[in-house]
Formats: structure tokens, sequence, C-alpha cells
């Protein structure tokens, strides 16, 4: 699986460097791969890094904890003392409600 992710990678930048815009790069990959072999989202994502002149195509390092608004997890936030709460990636529930935007 990696090693297709790296694969997919390099051809993002090919089409990047080819002029191609996101949408198309991951039509042409996926008509040649599989349906599902990359999002268009996160062809979008690369794209915008290479654009920042960041081209290397290994994974970056994560953070093990995210800063999430308190008002994003409980609606009456000012009963806190501080806007922001250290969340540890460990938690599956935050997790995964991080991952699907919910917070």
């Amino acid at each position: 699986m990696v090693a297709n992710k790296v694969r997919y990678r390099h051809l993002m930048l090919f089409f990047f460097r080819k002029g191609k815009n996101a949408t198309q790069a991951a039509n042409k990959i996926c008509a040649v791969y599989c349906e599902d072999a990359v999002a268009e989202r996160t062809v979008r994502m690369w794209f915008t890094r290479f654009r920042t002149g960041n081209f290397d195509l290994e994974d970056q390092e994560r953070p093990d904890y995210y800063v999430v608004h308190l008002g994003s997890i409980f609606r009456h936030a000012n009963r806190f003392s501080s806007d922001h709460v250290y969340v540890p990636t460990n938690n599956s529930k935050v997790a995964f409600l991080l991952d699907k935007r919910e917070l």
C-alpha cells in the first residue's frame, strides 16, 4: 500500500509539472489504476504542497495531538477557562470525529 501511495504521488508530481489541474490528474490516475486509487481532494492537497515548492513525496510526521476549539466539542465553552484543548490522537472517538470533520 505504501508503495502505491508513493507511485501515485510521483504521478501527481508528473501531472503537476505537465500543467494539469488536480481534477485532470485524479481522473487520469483513476482511469489507469482503479476508480478509487486517489481522491481528488488528496490530489488537490498534493498540488497545493507542490505549489509551495515542497516536492518531497514522503509523508510528513504528524503531531500526536490536535488543538481543538472547545466550542466544537462542548456547546457551552464559556464554562472553561481556555478556548482550546490538546486532544491525544489515541482517543479513537475524537480521532474519528476529526477525520469526519464533525468537530
